[in-house]
């Protein structure tokens, strides 16, 4: 039995340290796909989404600074496009959307080193308009929470 919760625990880890380094995708009843999803400084990625709130005033943040914004459409579904920063540092980077002041889904980009025929072109700020709500991001702290309950829950039925 002790295996078993061991296992688990390793999963909930390894979950939670692919979200942290922006590898994975962490969205409730929605979908955020980047485009590619990995490459040097100055790639331009593209942003879909879909199953958002329709109509909805949005923003995207490249590790916490904006780089998008724009409203979704009235299908709930947008595309975005914004190009990696040239600052960004190689290795994983997380994508959030935000709606109001809300993070509802993000998605990781994995930068990659330049190679000699990429060349790295400046910041960009690129408006949109469609990229949909996308669910809060709760993936993380709901499966500490769970296992934080079976745990509770097997140690009061072992005591017994």
């Amino acid at each position: 039995m002790r295996m078993k919760h061991v296992s688990l625990l390793t999963v909930v880890f390894l979950v939670a340290a692919a979200v942290a380094a922006g590898t994975v995708s962490a969205c409730l009843l929605a979908n955020l796909t980047l485009t590619p999803n990995s490459g040097p400084a100055g790639t331009m990625v593209t942003a879909e989404s879909t199953g958002g709130t329709p109509d909805t005033a949005y923003n995207l943040y490249w590790d916490g600074a904006l780089i998008a914004s724009g409203t979704s459409d009235s299908g709930g579904n947008g595309t975005a496009s914004f190009m990696v920063p040239a600052d960004a540092s190689v290795g994983g980077h997380l994508v959030e959307y935000e709606e109001g002041q809300t993070v509802m889904c993000s998605a990781g980009f994995t930068v990659t080193a330049a190679t000699a025929d990429t060349g790295v072109q400046p910041d960009a700020y690129v408006s949109v308009s469609s990229l949909p709500a996308t669910g809060l991001v709760l993936l993380v702290p709901a499966a500490g929470l769970a296992l934080a309950g079976a745990g509770l829950w097997y140690r009061r039925r072992r005591d017994r």
